[in-house]
């Protein structure tokens, strides 16, 4: 067990090397000069990666968790995840410092899992997701002060919440009869609403994946079956207009938006060639692969797979991803 995780340890380290030297310069150039990325592995351990110097930590190998859904803290010193045992059971919301220290569990919840936390912009509120029960929680970055928005009015889904600028509001996807839609409530409880005209008939789009913009005018946010039955697309809504803005073309999968701190583009994943964390600017313009899934040599294809969640998170200090990456 330990030689296969030396072994998984040492090949994320290569991929993660490897992918950073494909980011072509013009697109590394617009994110943070400082950037890290945090990425998940089948051993479900956090590493923090640095383009500049190239160096790869191993956060939580030695906590005995299974680590997912990392978020930073807005003045860079902690992140929160979701943790779960060995098995991938009874997840809780831990934080810990960004050197690996000072691990604490937030919820500790035995019969229940809490998942996809989001730290506001303020840094006084922690959101996530319950399971069972699917409800929308807040709580204070120590744990205390829990209150649970939704209360069983809206079955929270998969899809991480985003806070707007004030942090005084949630976007989040919530299932509506049996359809994934976007929903708003304001961080006390209050103004549950849904975001988009609900359209007539069955064949709804389902929405999901909300970005709100650092400026609090857009939400970027994942569409699928609006252009076609299995084709995600991101769309960008303008608050002030309710006007929908369409950003990606792709046949299949654009997925996971992620505004990067000053506003001026969005990150996302898309399978398209190459399958990459790609770059667009928020009208949709100059897309281009940022940061390839894995090298193109076809040795490498066939042994990873990689789908990632990806954010940039506030004041320009890193880039957060995670993924699953599986050894064949």
């Amino acid at each position: 067990m330990r030689r296969r995780r030396w072994r998984s340890y040492i090949q994320v380290c290569c991929f993660l090397l490897l992918g950073l030297l494909l980011i072509p310069s013009e697109v590394y150039a617009q994110l943070p000069k400082k950037s890290q990325i945090v990425v998940f592995v089948p051993e479900g351990g956090l590493f923090l990666v640095t383009p500049d110097d190239k160096k790869v930590r191993h956060l939580t190998r030695d906590l005995g968790l299974q680590a997912t859904d990392p978020t930073w803290s807005p003045d860079g010193k902690k992140i929160a995840f979701t943790g779960y045992d060995r098995n991938f059971r009874n997840g809780d919301i831990y934080t810990l410092d960004a050197d690996g220290s000072h691990l604490q569990n937030l919820t500790k919840t035995p019969h229940q899992s809490e998942l996809e936390p989001a730290w506001s912009p303020s840094g006084e509120w922690i959101a996530f997701r319950t399971f069972p029960g699917n409800d929308l929680v807040v709580m204070k970055p120590d744990g205390s002060f829990k209150k649970n928005l939704t209360n069983g009015t809206s079955r929270v889904a998969w899809s991480p919440p985003s806070w707007s600028r004030d942090s005084q509001q949630l976007a989040f996807c919530a299932i509506d009869q049996v359809h994934l839609d976007l929903f708003l409530i304001n961080v006390d409880g209050t103004g549950l609403k849904r975001l988009l005209p609900k359209p007539p008939g069955d064949n709804r789009p389902i929405q999901f994946d909300p970005a709100w913009s650092p400026s609090g005018r857009f939400l970027a946010f994942v569409s699928v079956g609006r252009d076609g039955p299995e084709n995600s697309e991101i769309y960008l809504l303008e608050f002030s207009s309710g006007e929908l803005h369409r950003l990606t073309n792709f046949e299949e999968y654009d997925r996971y938006p992620s505004w990067l701190p000053d506003g001026s583009g969005l990150l996302f994943v898309s399978r398209r060639d190459p399958s990459a964390i790609w770059y667009m600017r928020p009208d949709g313009r100059d897309q281009k692969p940022l940061w390839k899934f894995w090298p193109g040599s076809t040795a490498w294809q066939p042994r990873i797979w990689f789908p990632l969640y990806e954010a940039v998170f506030p004041q320009g200090k890193f880039w957060t991803t995670w993924g699953n990456l599986k050894a064949r």
